[in-house]
């Protein structure tokens, strides 16, 4: 059983008998511990503490805590659990001393104890009481907290009880050895007043009004960190691994910060352009600025309205610039209520804080000003992480974490979640994650303008992993620059995200999102000849094995209807039936056969095809492959497809909500941190 007593061990050997030992000299001498009592532990607001009746007392001479030189600056702090109200007359003595030093006489002697005459706390220092405090009126149970600084120095001397300065003196002392020094008791063992000593320090420094205020309530005992065993190999002391015991290397588990503060509140006002602020910090730990901007004008231009735009992936794969619809949005009626341009100048899309290329719908309804305007982006993702709440959050409940049933080692070490209950969707910010508890940590709920809702265990959650915004209403934009070497090839006002309807196929640059790739011999336009952009899919039969145009889509390929399609065959030897196949593959390399392409009726004349065929299941990859012959004597075949429209799996394709529309600040700044 391990106690920590400020700096001290306290524990028990085997044959019984308690002692303590100095934390910063462990090697040093170890004192004994006479009738040691209760033993109190647990998981309350005050824990491992030692309950010192009449008959305990703890001698701490033995361990080099006198002291040394003597000093002529030191601190004693304690933490005791008062064991009588204030005025009982169940007190053991009327000096009820929490802690004793002395040497050969008073003349030498500091001591704090609680006298019951005048239900007072009060510090002896060498030969008469120099600091007291007011009339007590606790209640037994009741916790104090007493901090005693004596500076022999400066003969400055104050006595602190829960943090806050009660009484002060200036005599000139001399600094005293001290010899005999206990706990619980007076130094001869006959005054103690059963207190539970929760804790008891001593500082060679003297502690300031504000660091007795900022540990006040807090435990400064020994913390207590989880870790994990990272690595184990046997002792090799001399390079040779023995029998004699491991090595264990271990890593901390979890968040292993535990100092905090409340901070202190700077204000600086910005009063131009370029400003520059210095903020100095007391404190001897590290320590980090929260920042809160807060803009002094009212938003005259700009960017007016923003709505988010969180989008899930959760396919077990990646995929670089994926072709994405945001929408669909009225924006006719936007632009009838004088938030947005007519032509869409203003439609921008930034993800992750940087704007990005945005291409419209094309046709119909799906334009900019109309009913249902598509907004196309490209968007970058890794494997997509989706789990479930391990635990029920009430609409008003204080979140700042959150735990899950399944492994969240997929998901980014901070970043954006999504919860569902039903249709009904929160979002949420982390700043961290515990893998072993399968918590996400430094949790703000109701982000990006949702709302916080009542959440049921086992309710769906995903990772966002992009912050998507979508802006408008700034009359002065004008149109943005776009790259276009880079705009998904399919048509964009026909295809949806789970229907990718092909006019065109792919340019010669390979830039063009969402495109088909070539293998072996091919051609991309009419009747075997080649054209940029691809206006068909073509493949070229022969003996060569494989020539194929292919279309991969980690979501998963359903279907693929082939229309306006021609297909030709040369005269020399029609050996096989069919010109080209349709074919599906989960990996890329092994191809299952979907449907065979009959040769033309004719030889040496183009002939008509079409197909809408329904593909094997988990398939990602849809090719058009050219039939081939081995030999000399072979077919010499073209089959090509002018249209194409692939269907997704509806089940894995990315999802999206429209947030609800929110007034816009953008507040363009650069803070720099010089020192």
């Amino acid at each position: 059983v391990l106690l920590a007593l400020g700096p001290w061990d306290v524990y028990q050997d085997d044959s019984g008998d308690w002692h303590a030992r100095n934390l910063l000299r462990p090697d040093g001498a170890v004192a004994n511990i006479t009738d040691l009592g209760d033993f109190r532990d647990g998981r309350s607001d005050h824990v491992r503490a030692i309950e010192v009746t009449g008959s305990t007392e703890i001698d701490i001479y033995d361990i080099a805590l006198t002291f040394p030189g003597p000093p002529n600056v030191v601190t004693i702090r304690i933490v005791a659990q008062m064991p009588y109200d204030h005025d009982s007359g169940d007190w053991p003595n009327t000096h009820n001393y929490l802690c004793d030093a002395r040497y050969t006489s008073d003349d030498y002697r500091i001591g704090l104890y609680y006298d019951t005459a005048d239900d007072k706390f009060k510090v002896f220092i060498n030969g008469a009481d120099r600091l007291e405090s007011a009339a007590q009126t606790f209640d037994a149970g009741d916790w104090c907290e007493i901090v005693v600084v004596l500076n022999f120095d400066d003969d400055n001397y104050v006595l602190y009880i829960d943090g806050l300065e009660v009484d002060t003196d200036s005599t000139s002392l001399t600094v005293p050895y001290a010899i005999n020094w206990k706990i619980g008791t007076d130094y001869n063992g006959s005054n103690g007043g059963d207190f539970v000593i929760q804790e008891y320090q001593i500082f060679f420094v003297e502690l300031s009004a504000a660091a007795v205020s900022g540990i006040n309530g807090r435990d400064l005992r020994a913390r207590w960190m989880d870790v994990l065993c990272e690595v184990a190999q046997p002792w090799a002391p001399d390079g040779t691994p023995g029998d004699r015991g491991v090595v264990a290397s271990l890593v901390a588990d979890g968040d292993a910060r535990w100092r905090s503060r409340d901070g202190d509140v700077h204000v600086w006002d910005i009063t131009s352009g370029a400003d520059d602020e210095t903020v100095t910090v007391d404190s001897d730990d590290d320590v980090y600025p929260v920042l809160r901007l807060t803009p002094k004008q009212a938003k005259t231009a700009g960017y007016a309205y923003r709505r988010w735009v969180p989008v899930i992936w959760t396919v077990d794969a990646a995929y670089s610039k994926y072709p994405y619809m945001l929408g669909t949005f009225d924006t006719a009626a936007l632009v009838t209520a004088s938030k947005a341009q007519a032509d869409g100048d203003d439609w921008r899309v930034v993800v992750d804080g940087s704007e990005t290329d945005r291409w419209f719908g094309d046709s119909g309804t799906a334009q900019f000003n109309q009913t249902a305007t598509k907004t196309w982006v490209n968007l970058d993702f890794q494997a997509g992480w989706e789990g479930t709440l391990e635990a029920a959050i009430g609409s008003g409940d204080t979140v700042d974490s959150i735990d899950v049933n399944e492994d969240i080692s997929g998901a980014a070490s901070s970043g954006i979640l999504v919860a569902y209950h039903g249709a009904s969707y929160e979002a949420f910010t982390y700043t961290g994650k515990n893998e072993t508890e399968r918590r996400f940590t430094g949790v703000s709920r109701a982000a990006r303008g949702t709302s916080a809702l009542a959440l049921s265990a086992d309710d769906s959650v995903y990772w966002v992993q992009h912050d998507v915004w979508v802006l408008y209403g700034n009359a002065s934009a004008t149109a943005p620059s776009q790259d276009d070497d880079y705009k998904p090839i399919f048509d964009l006002g026909d295809s949806t995200n789970t229907s990718w309807v092909y006019e065109e196929f792919g340019e010669d640059d390979g830039l063009r999102t969402g495109a088909w790739t070539e293998y072996g011999d091919t051609y991309t336009g009419n009747r075997g000849v080649n054209a940029n952009p691809w206006i068909e899919i073509g493949v070229d039969g022969g003996d060569q094995q494989s020539n194929r145009m292919k279309l991969y889509n980690p979501c998963g390929i359903t279907n693929g209807s082939f229309t306006n399609g021609e297909k030709w065959v040369d005269a020399e030897d029609p050996g096989s039936s069919r010109v080209g196949v349709v074919q599906s593959s989960q990996n890329g390399s092994t191809w299952t056969d979907e449907y065979n392409v009959p040769e033309p009726a004719s030889t040496e004349t183009w002939e008509a095809w079409s197909r809408n065929e329904a593909l094997a299941s988990g398939a990602r990859y849809l090719s058009l492959m050219g039939d081939w012959d081995s030999g000399a004597d072979y077919d010499e075949t073209y089959l090509e497809a002018s249209d194409c429209t692939v269907t997704l799996d509806s089940s894995n394709t990315p999802t999206h909500e429209i947030g609800n529309e929110q007034g816009n600040y953008t507040l363009d700044c650069v803070i720099e941190n010089t020192a």
